[in-house]
């Protein structure tokens, strides 16, 4: 039960900020967009979203899992995942079309690995479904993901 709270507490939270920035973005509030992005970024890694994006995916992982209950790190890639998708569409707006990829990328990964790990339909609304990171990637070559040996 402490569990399934704890869950929906960070999961309503997200809710809210992604709704806040979503709001920032529609009014083409970039800055203050940013900074509510690199403050929940900040709070859920441990580092800005321009760091995020040159992490490589072991990296990120592991800032994901660090710290954190087992329990939650799957809703943690998800708001993270939220977060890049949101991170890229403002660098796209600001023409940072390399950061805007990489944010793009990474959140795709993100979301790939938490399909692996669970049932499509527990994830939240705000959640950006695989089609919005392809679309978004459309323009650019999408690197293969190799298993290690």
């Amino acid at each position: 039960m402490v569990r399934r709270d704890y869950i929906l507490r960070i999961i309503q939270e997200a809710a809210q900020l992604i709704s806040r920035i979503r709001a920032l973005k529609k009014e083409q509030r970039w800055s203050e967009a940013e900074g509510s992005l690199d403050t929940e970024v900040k709070s859920l890694v441990g580092v800005n979203v321009q760091t995020v994006a040159k992490l490589s995916q072991t990296e990120l992982l592991a800032l994901v899992i660090r710290g954190e209950s087992t329990l939650a790190v799957k809703e943690k890639a998800l708001i993270l995942s939220a977060l890049l998708n949101e991170a890229g569409d403002i660098a796209t707006a600001q023409n940072r079309d390399e950061e805007s990829r990489s944010c793009y990328l990474k959140g795709l990964h993100l979301l790939l690995d938490a399909l692996k790990e669970g049932d499509v339909f527990e994830f939240p609304e705000f959640v950006p479904r695989v089609e919005i990171f392809l679309s978004a990637l459309k323009d650019s070559p999408l690197p293969s993901r190799r298993k290690p040996v």
